[in-house]
Formats: structure tokens, C-alpha cells, sequence
């Protein structure tokens, strides 16, 4: 997200996860807005359906990979998880 910074960057070589946490002082609400105006642009579609799927989270797929968006509020503090699944 604009104006956030990355705590963690995690992937393993050889398995097809990676997760990338980010806290910014952006809503929630004003995050999924941002992914929800992106990510059709940069390829992605919503994958609609996804289990416990919630306001403040997103998730979209383009051939090949997943990508799930989850947002939590923590006083004036956002964390994003941005988790990415790669198709083998």
C-alpha cells in the first residue's frame, strides 16, 4: 500500500508461498478500496467465494496465482498481509 512500510518479507525458495506484512495508517477500509481500483489493472481478478471472506479482506487470482489481501486495525495502525500463492 502507498505510504506503508514493510515489516516482514517471508518465501521459501522452492515452495510456491510468500507472505509480505505491511503498516500503514490507512483504514481498512481505505486499503481494500485501493486493491479493489488496482489490481484489475495490473492483471488480477476478484476470486469470489473464498471462505470467511470479510470487509477488510480481498482476494484475486490471475493464471498461475492466488493472492490473498488481509487487513486488521490496531489502534491508528493497519497491518496488511499480503499473501501470494504460485501455481506449479
Amino acid at each position: 500500500p502507498p505510504n506503508a512500510q514493510r515489516i516482514i518479507s517471508a518465501d521459501v525458495e522452492g515452495v510456491p508461498y510468500a507472505v509480505r506484512i505491511y503498516d500503514t495508517k490507512a483504514t481498512p477500509a481505505e486499503v481494500v478500496k485501493l486493491y479493489d481500483a488496482e489490481m484489475p489493472g495490473r492483471g488480477w481478478e476478484p476470486a469470489f467465494g473464498v471462505p470467511n471472506e470479510g470487509p477488510d479482506q480481498r482476494a484475486f487470482t490471475r493464471p498461475g496465482a492466488d493472492l490473498l489481501v488481509i487487513t486488521g486495525r490496531d489502534g491508528e495502525r493497519t497491518l496488511v498481509s499480503i499473501i501470494e500463492m504460485v501455481g506449479k
